[in-house]
């Protein structure tokens, strides 16, 4: 196998690799947003521990494929700071060009589908804080809403009734 080809199937693997993680790391999510949605926190602090296991190893592969990219400039002495998979593809050959770009493809493609349940995600836990506190200041009698200012500066708070279990209780 030449040199060329060699870089490719490098290139090829580490693409591979990064596509399978960020496969593997969008299940993750979607499984967090059903533990989200049904409010199992035994569920949703075990996927945050794997995914965020699985984030680091993803950086890992991608800081592989940043040493290979060294490499490969020195290589074929390039003097580029920024690489491009089509710079690459014009040293290595076209032959190699659709398939190098289909895992570029896909790899974005899966990123953006976890960007999106991620925010998805996020939205649902703020709702879920949003939603405890407001049962919290409920029970507590604490009433945010109610609250104004006297004419002498201080706050008065009109929601001194506003609890939902009695103070005998």
């Amino acid at each position: 196998m030449d040199g060329k080809a060699q870089h490719f199937e490098t290139l090829k693997h580490n693409l591979k690799q990064q596509v399978h993680l960020h496969k593997e790391l969008l299940d993750v999510v979607r499984k967090e947003k059903e533990a989200l949605v049904s409010a199992n926190t035994d569920a949703i602090k075990e996927l945050t521990f794997v995914k965020e296991a699985m984030v680091f190893e993803i950086q890992n592969v991608e800081n592989n494929r940043k040493k290979w990219l060294q490499s490969f400039r020195e290589e074929f002495s390039l003097q580029e700071d920024s690489l491009s998979l089509e710079r690459v593809v014009e040293i290595i050959g076209q032959s190699y060009r659709e398939e190098l770009f289909r895992l570029k493809t896909s790899i974005l493609t899966l990123a953006n589908r976890i960007k999106g349940l991620s925010k998805e995600n996020q939205l649902l836990t703020e709702h879920a804080l949003s939603e405890a506190n407001h049962m919290k200041q409920n029970a507590l009698g604490i009433s945010s809403i109610n609250q104004t200012y006297s004419s002498n500066g201080k706050v008065e708070d009109n929601g001194k009734n506003a609890r939902l279990i009695s103070k005998e209780a």
